[in-house]
This record gives structure tokens, sequence and C-alpha cells, in this order.
């Protein structure tokens, strides 16, 4: 919802909508659900990153590096 003042956005009905609307395997599913956490904080089981696949695990690991103020840890595999 955009305002004149503000731009606010009603994470648990988004979630709600989600859910109803959109066809998600696990990965899918575990995915989203750590990336709202990241919006609109709540618990999330850790063993949702299990069914991540490491793609989308480094995408939700940079992600949470970022909210802890850093930029300077490095996610990957290396060579």
């Amino acid at each position: 919802m955009e305002t004149e003042a503000f731009v606010f956005c009603d994470w648990p009905r988004f979630e709600a909508q989600y859910r109803c609307a959109l066809v998600l395997d696990e990965g899918e599913d575990a995915f989203l659900t750590l990336v709202l956490a990241t919006a609109f904080p709540r618990l999330v089981p850790l063993w949702k990153v299990e069914v991540l696949g490491d793609r989308r695990l480094g995408i939700v690991l940079r992600a949470l590096a970022r909210l802890a103020g850093s930029g300077t840890i490095a996610v990957g595999s290396r060579s």
C-alpha cells in the first residue's frame, strides 16, 4: 500500500495470499518463507534451509549478512 506519506506492506496478508495462490514445491516455499522472514521478522524453523539448494541458500546467507551490517562476509565456494 502506498500513500503520500509512506509505503507499507501488510506482510502477514501478503504471505497468506501467496500461500493460497501459488503452487510451490518444498524448496520454493522454504525460500519464500525465509525471505519474508527478513522483511517481517518471525520464528522460522532452521530445517527449512535443508531444502533450499546451493543457489537459494547463498542468496539467503548474503541477505542475512547484509541485515547484520556486514558487506565483507564471502558466501560461496572458493576456487
